[in-house]
């Protein structure tokens, strides 16, 4: 019975052990009250702290976790006080996602109390925080409007975040005192900085009567590694200053002025042009400078002035900057019914004021609508303008769609220095007529298209044939009416009108070199012009034609850079094909080189014959774009001679040609040639005109034209494509 009980005892301790060794064993895994963590996410250089650990006598671990809930390496060890451990996210622990594990067996600690303690449930992350606090400006002034400068503070991953923000340069008070008082938790007169609670959002600052100078504000969250920094520059705004670029602005009456406003610690500023009492007109505007280059440039219309709303009269050269009108009078816009161009401002000088602030400073008077105690002061001189002389020219065909589509006033001087367009009385059909008017005076007009209707009311272009006989009329044709582009070069109070010659021939019963005029009028219809005043030029269109080697038989040598020369009616710069195809059944050959004709209408093509036989026959003719220009010539190929110079062919009689390996000189100027299989001109289209000269140096200029200022229209094409060129050089 002994016996029995000892053993009934045994088994019962033995059971209570087993029973004690997993009890113990469930306690630890979770079944014991669980650990708190203070949060799930915590941001770099934030605090950590976890309480209620299961033990008090051993070390903790901190542990890496990997996309698949894997527990990795150490990140650092934890010894608690009080079952609770504190520790910052820096270093290892900076950035991801981690647990905490007991040191003896590595079991994952229970933080939010679930009951199942795994690496996938009790996890923490740890996250960089981003920050940005900057500046929507460079500068602020100190005082007015200009004094006021937004400050953004911001995160992507945080909206709850306190900053400290301190300058050097500025101590606590001075930065509470740019934030507002009411903005501000914590001044701190030891570190010299503030704390600003919630700090997300855009914070308006006030750099009123801040010492001038640059200023970096450091942005730091008062708990996280997050910071930033940003630089403004306080600049004095008590000397506000609005000055003008020239003392006196000269312009003809109905052309664009402009106005060039200087602003000096401001970016706005008011302007006004003419006075009431003096002028009978005035118009103010408000300016800004909108790309902080410290100058607005405004274009005043004197062809609207008075007749259309303010906002149509002025405008910003520079897109990037704003001209408000904010008053338009006087006894010249008071009269009714007026319409653009129907009376224009008069040819006298009228006064520019201006001063710094906007429309709501003292400086303007809304009652008058006019400026009080300007700062600067200039002059608008309007003359009278002028109709001075009409010049016609002409481009290769191509031309229309390539180099004069869209082209503006520079490209048409480009193409006057590279001989693509020439001074002309005669133009070979299917090529470019262009009309070169000099009249001062339609600047504003050509800008107020949409208030009137110029070609015919403003001013008239036409195109006339010549009469069949003294007595009879001639016919004539509006230029509007033929298909036609305006190029405006204001700067020399030029333009160009673009035809295509084929659209005048089929205005008229055009025969081969028929005689048309070119006129433009100035119509007395508006204010512009008292009378009609007319300028024109005579010109002649042919049909094309090209004569190769003085229509003599051509002789090369069977050697290389052989030259066959010709004359055409085609305009300068346009390509040609010289074809030369072998007429001898024992050597057939096919040779097409390719060259540009001159500012004469001279042209050169360069072949290569080395590889035929002497003796052998061909006939040549001259094409563009594959169509035959003028009768096939007949030519042979011959020995080649020793004391050749490049090989060249028989000069064309009565041109002086200088031969080189690739260029022909004549006394036109220089013409590269092209070889077989096609050659490019000289850089730029044609060589330049040397010394200045009137371009297309060797064409005959027509004397036609009326008006004082003819010869001056061809001074001013040349001075302007000498000057471009010059520059082109220089860069």
């Amino acid at each position: 019975m002994t016996d029995t009980n000892e053993k009934i005892r045994s088994l019962f301790l033995t059971a209570l052990m087993v029973f004690g060794v997993f009890a113990g064993t469930v306690a630890f895994t979770g079944g014991a009250a669980a650990a708190n963590i203070s949060s799930s996410t915590f941001y770099s250089g934030q605090e950590v702290t976890v309480e209620d650990l299961p033990s008090n006598n051993i070390d903790y671990q901190v542990r890496t976790v990997d996309e698949d809930n894997n527990v990795g390496s150490l990140a650092r060890t934890l010894t608690p006080q009080n079952n609770e451990v504190t520790f910052d996210t820096d270093g290892r622990l900076s950035e991801g996602s981690f647990v905490i594990v007991r040191a003896d067996n590595q079991n994952v600690i229970d933080l939010y109390g679930d009951g199942n303690a795994s690496a996938a449930n009790d996890q923490f992350e740890v996250v960089a925080q981003d920050l940005t606090a900057e500046f929507d400006d460079d500068t602020a002034g100190t005082s007015g409007d200009s004094a006021n400068v937004d400050f953004e503070i911001a995160s992507d991953v945080r909206n709850d975040y306190d900053v400290n923000v301190s300058a050097e340069g500025l101590d606590a008070e001075e930065l509470e005192s740019i934030f507002g008082e009411n903005n501000v938790s914590n001044v701190d007169t030891e570190e010299e900085r503030i704390t600003i609670d919630n700090a997300e959002a855009t914070w308006e600052l006030d750099f009123t009567n801040v010492d001038t100078g640059n200023y970096t504000f450091e942005t730091n969250v008062t708990d996280a590694d997050a910071s930033d920094a940003d630089t403004i520059e306080v600049v004095s705004t008590d000397d506000e200053n609005a000055g003008f670029a020239q003392s006196v602005v000269e312009e003809q009456r109905g052309d664009v002025a402009e106005v060039t406003v200087q602003l000096e610690n401001t970016d706005t500023a008011l302007v006004q042009i003419g006075d009431e009492s003096d002028d009978g007109y005035y118009l103010t505007a408000e300016v800004e400078d909108g790309n902080d280059d410290g100058e607005v440039t405004v274009e005043f219309n004197s062809f609207l002035a008075g007749a259309v709303a303010g906002d149509d009269v002025v405008s910003p050269a520079d897109s990037d900057d704003n001209v408000d009108a904010l008053s338009q009078g006087g006894d010249f816009t008071d009269v009714t019914n007026k319409s653009a161009g129907g009376d224009v401002l008069a040819a006298t000088d009228y006064d520019i004021l201006a001063a710094a602030g906007s429309q709501s400073s003292d400086a303007y008077n809304s009652t008058t609508g006019t400026i009080e105690d300007e700062q600067s002061f200039a002059t608008l001189s309007l003359t009278e303008r002028s109709t001075d002389g009409l010049q016609v020219w002409t481009a290769p065909e191509d031309s229309l769609n390539n180099d004069l589509s869209d082209a503006d006033a520079a490209d048409v001087y480009s193409l006057v220095e590279s001989n693509n367009l020439t001074q002309t009385d005669t133009i070979a059909e299917e090529d470019v007529a262009v009309i070169q008017v000099q009249a001062s005076g339609l600047e504003g007009a050509v800008e107020a298209d949409s208030y009137a209707n110029l070609s015919g009311t403003a001013f008239e272009h036409e195109i006339e044939a010549a009469a069949a006989n003294p007595n009879s009329d001639s016919a004539s044709v509006s230029v509007a009416s033929v298909s036609s582009d305006v190029i405006y070069d204001e700067a020399n109070d030029t333009h160009f009108v673009v035809i295509d010659s084929t659209a005048i021939t089929n205005e008229f019963n055009h025969d081969d070199g028929d005689e048309y005029e070119a006129n433009f009028t100035m119509l007395d219809t508006t204010d512009l012009s008292e009378d009609n005043v007319s300028v024109s030029d005579s010109f002649t269109i042919e049909d094309r034609d090209a004569t190769l080697n003085d229509g003599e038989d051509i002789t090369v040598e069977a050697a290389d850079d052989q030259q066959v020369t010709g004359q055409t009616n085609v305009a300068p710069g346009t390509e040609l094909t010289v074809r030369m195809r072998s007429t001898t059944s024992g050597s057939p050959f096919l040779v097409q080189p390719t060259t540009y004709v001159g500012a004469n209408g001279s042209y050169t093509a360069t072949a290569d014959f080395s590889d035929y036989s002497p003796g052998a026959n061909f006939t040549a003719q001259t094409r563009i774009s594959g169509d035959n220009l003028g009768d096939e010539v007949d030519g042979s190929i011959v020995e080649a001679t020793n004391d050749s110079d490049n090989g060249t062919a028989t000069p064309t009689p009565g041109t002086e040609t200088e031969t080189g390996t690739d260029m022909t000189e004549t006394e036109t100027g220089m013409t590269e040639t092209a070889t077989e299989g096609g050659a490019s001109p000289t850089e730029g289209g044609m060589s330049p005109t040397e010394g200045g000269d009137t371009p297309a140096a060797g064409t005959e200029t027509p004397t036609s034209g009326d008006g004082p200022g003819f010869t001056a229209i061809v001074a001013l094409v040349a001075l302007v494509a000498a000057a471009l060129l010059a520059v082109r050089r220089d860069n």
